[in-house]
């Protein structure tokens, strides 16, 4: 008995905890951008710190026998063009960086190519940033897009920051606007960083001063005045 009502809890955590964790954020977050962290402080290098340094290589193709052998920069044949044929360029890591700070590749610019990294970052005010990695992929729900709306109203007319970082075009930006009749801020981001960010696309992050205070899964988006009230103190 004991034995079968241990399987039967360990059946409904093996089946029920991955479900959750889909559908949420992880309960247990590690990563850089969790709540708690800061993102500056993340971002900082220490004297310790050595970059990772590649080495370019060239592959050339012998016209004569089809071989293609790798060249360095040294010895790279590109003068004889009776013999070789260029093929491809290779970037080889020599060695990673070393002591490199957890946070390396963030990076946000506004839709005409401005970094507003910095104003982000230190911004003694909260500020709200939607994580839309891919417009075209993210939830595309009109009660979401209407509680997305209405706490857009209500930050931003408190002169809180509302933005959406995303990695889309503009025209995929465009298309969302126009379709969901939204006047939201959009900015550009490294998809694979805004991934990084959040498991949740859209989700939502409450960041002051560049500290994360809070995020939510589009699963359980908040309303304003439930964050105003819990979290901005």
């Amino acid at each position: 008995m004991v034995l079968s009502t241990l399987f039967l809890l360990g059946l409904i955590f093996s089946v029920g905890f991955p479900v959750y964790a889909y559908r949420n954020l992880p309960p247990l977050d590690f990563r850089a951008y969790a709540p708690g962290m800061n993102i500056k402080e993340n971002m900082k290098r220490d004297s310790s710190f050595r970059e990772a340094k590649y080495e370019t290589r060239f592959l050339y193709k012998n016209l004569k026998n089809g071989e293609v052998k790798e060249f360095d920069m040294k010895n790279y044949p590109w003068q004889d063009t009776l013999n070789w044929a260029h093929d491809s360029t290779l970037n080889v890591l020599i060695h990673d960086a070393v002591n490199a700070p957890k946070i390396t590749d963030f990076t946000v610019n506004s839709l005409d190519g401005n970094s507003i990294t910095d104003s982000l970052l230190n911004d003694k005010n909260y500020s709200f940033w939607i994580i839309m990695y891919d417009i075209k992929k993210s939830k595309d729900d009109e009660t979401l897009i209407a509680k997305m709306k209405d706490f857009n109203k209500l930050a931003t007319g408190e002169k809180h920051e509302f933005i959406v970082l995303t990695s889309s075009g503009p025209q995929d930006i465009e298309a969302y606007k126009k379709k969901h009749n939204v006047n939201f801020e959009f900015a550009s981001a490294d998809g694979i960083v805004l991934k990084t960010m959040i498991r949740s696309n859209p989700g939502l992050m409450l960041v002051k001063d560049g500290t994360v205070i809070q995020n939510w899964h589009h699963h359980n988006f908040p309303s304003y005045n439930d964050v105003k009230q819990k979290y901005m103190k």
